[in-house]
Order: C-alpha cells, then structure tokens, then sequence
C-alpha cells in the first residue's frame, strides 16, 4: 500500500498550525515535536519534561508515524490476505457458474436426445400399428368388393333367367309346352351362390388391435430400455474418467506408464451417485481385459471429491495380481484359479459385509466383514483406457 509523504499528513485539530503539529499541553507549535507514546498525543520539547508527562515514553513525531504506518501495514496484512482468497473465491465460483451452465446444456442434450429416441419408438409403434389396421381394413374391404362382384352377377343371372322365364310363360300354350322342358332345365340348373356370412370375423378385429396396447407398448419399449443398479457420478470423479452418455460406464484418458512405474496418482476413479446404508444390494461390473482395475466400497467421507476418502473395501487387479485392497498399506494378495472378466459385489448393510464374485461362474473371490455401519458408496478405479461398465439388470416391471 502505498503511504502519502509526512508533509501531506494533517488533523482536523491541527490544519492552522504552519511549522509543525500544536502541543496537546501548551498549544504551541514547535518545529521538532514529539509524539507522546503513552497519551498518544504530540508535545512539544518544553512539556516533555513535565510533571503531566513523567514517566511516558516519547519519540519524534516522524519516527512515531512510520512505527505506526508500519504497525498498521502489519495489521493490514490478514486482511489482504483474505482479500485474494475472496478474489480466487470469487473466481472459482465464476468457473463453478460456468461449468454449471455447460452441465446443465449437456445435460438438457441428452435428456431431449433421450426423449427423442422414445418418441420415435413411439411414433414407429403408431405407424406399425396403424399398418396394421390399414392392411386389414383394405383385405377386408376387398374381400366385401369380391363377393359384392359375385352377388352382382348372380343378380345378373338370376334376373336374365327370371325375365326369359316369364317370357317363355306368356306365349302360346303350344309353344309354351313345346319349350317347357328346356325352361325348367335352365331354371334348374341356375347357379345359386351361398349366402354369404357375416360373422364377426368380417368386421375389424378391434379387440387384437385396441386390447393391452399401452402395455403391449410398453413391454416391446423394454427392449430399447435398460436399468442399471448403480449410476456414475460424473461430479465425483477424476478428471481424466471420461464416462458413457448412460452415465454406467468409463474410461480413462490417461494410460499408465509403460514400464509400469506408477504412482497412486495413476489411478482414475469414480464413485457411485447412490450410497447404500441399510438392506443388500448387488451390481455387476464388466472389466473385460481393462488390464488394471479396482472396485469395492468407500465410506460417504467424500463431499469436497474424491480426495476426502478415509476408508474402503475393494479388490484389485494390478501388475497381473490380484488383491484384497484395505488400504495402500493393508493388501492382502489373491490367488485365483482364473481372470474374471464380470465382477458381482455383494453389499450386505446389515451385517455390514461385502464379497466379491466372479460373476460367469459364481466363484467367491473375497469377503470383507465388520466394515463401516456408515454410508456406502460404489467406487471404481482404473489405469488403462479399457471400458468398464456397469452390468444392465431386469427390473420387474409388472
């Protein structure tokens, strides 16, 4: 900060005074005064030694000032201090407002790229449906044309039959007699078509068209939909995780070492959105040939990130063994008979216990007991650029 030169310095009390500052005591003004350390007022040389000032403390007025410019620039300190932490707060709520807005206008995406998938499965419903209905009422419709053509040259027949008929009746009695037998004949032998029926079956088949269509619907949209028991956290995991638009799978952008040679800070990782405290729960992971892995369990100690985890049961897959992961100190070593390619955890809050399956052939791999009654939350972590995803499940929906 910087300070204005003595000569600049005034009080209200001493604005007249054209040599120096006025002595509390005397009101004189001298040009050497000094600054009463204990009465915090200036005296001239002549009242320092009065009986009003024995035993105080004095310095000159300008040795006094820069003692306190300094003393006050000390103090000052903290408060400059919390002012750049309020201006990188203030920046990082900045960069948090616009993440938020970019969050928010991906998410909006992919919640209408989601709506719009099911309102053209919808839509291709309706129209496979309204085929049908089409294609039955034209093959019903032309069934109707096809008789409606035959009775009409029935009608034909028979009226041209009845008019030669009656023709033949009203002529002479012996040429009447001499025809007779040819007229009945060809009034015998009329083709006479059956009479048509109408049955239900000629109408609309209403009752195959109309009958459970919501749930007919619904049961077919099953087979574009999915439910996954655990849903990623997006806010919840390092920044090189890059996660599935479903929010059920990951990889990492980062690669470890090839030599091998990594560091804790090698690991991505993410957690689970839900956290589990009460009843069993149980999800599937797919690590396929993610060449590094780990998945378990961590305690809800995490609300900053992902730097606040304090406990955690997981196992692991690393440097081409397998381990029981308690902590970075606590690894106890697996021996399994194969490579799991789906990994099956099992919570049990209750009992407060997680294992570990292998998934295809329902092989225990290991247990934990006696973990947190606490809050827990999935958690994943990898080093290699390999897709891991969460299994999809059938829920029962009737």
């Amino acid at each position: 900060m910087v300070f204005p030169p003595h000569g600049a310095l005034s009080h209200p009390v001493f604005e007249d005074d054209p040599v120096g500052l006025l002595c509390s005591s005397c009101g004189s003004g001298h040009s050497e005064t000094l600054f009463c350390l204990s009465d915090q007022q200036p005296v001239c040389v002549v009242c320092r030694d009065s009986k009003a000032h024995e035993d105080h403390q004095f310095k000159p007025a300008v040795e006094a000032a820069q003692d306190l410019r300094q003393e006050l620039d000390q103090s000052l300190r903290p408060l400059k201090e919390h002012l750049e932490k309020a201006k990188d707060t203030q920046q990082m709520l900045l960069v948090l407002a616009d993440c938020v807005k970019k969050q928010s206008h991906q998410t909006k995406k992919q919640i209408q790229d989601q709506f719009n998938k099911l309102h053209q499965f919808l839509e291709d419903e309706e129209d496979a449906r309204l085929k049908a209905l089409r294609e039955e009422e034209q093959q019903k419709i032309q069934k109707m044309k096809d008789k409606m053509e035959a009775v009409s040259r029935e009608i034909e027949a028979l009226s041209e039959t009845i008019k030669d008929t009656e023709e033949q009746m009203r002529e002479a009695d012996i040429s009447f007699l001499l025809k007779y037998k040819a007229v009945v004949e060809k009034v015998q032998h009329c083709p006479l078509l059956e009479e048509p029926q109408v049955g239900p079956r000629v109408l609309i088949d209403q009752a195959k068209h109309l009958g459970n269509l919501a749930f007919n619907i619904w049961s077919s949209m099953r087979m574009m939909v999915h439910y996954s028991p655990v849903i990623l956290d997006p806010n919840r995991s390092t920044s090189e995780i890059v996660l599935s638009d479903d929010l059920t799978s990951f990889t990492t952008e980062k690669q470890r070492c090839p030599n091998g040679a990594g560091t804790e800070m090698d690991w991505a990782l993410v957690f689970g959105s839900e956290g589990f405290d009460c009843g069993s729960r149980s999800w599937g992971v797919e690590v396929g040939n993610s060449g590094e892995w780990a998945l378990g369990v961590v305690t809800d100690s995490f609300e900053k990130g992902v730097e606040e985890v304090v406990e955690g049961w997981s196992v692991a897959f690393s440097d081409d063994e397998y381990a029981a992961v308690l902590s970075e100190e606590q690894l106890t070593s697996l021996q399994l008979q194969s490579n799991p390619v789906r990994i099956r955890v099992c919570l049990d809050c209750d009992n407060h216990e997680v294992s570990f399956y292998d998934d295809d052939t329902n092989t225990h791999i290991h247990s934990f007991t006696h973990i947190s009654p606490n809050k827990l939350f999935p958690y994943f972590g990898t080093t290699n650029k390999y897709k891991i995803r969460i299994q999809h499940e059938d829920e029962t929906l009737v």
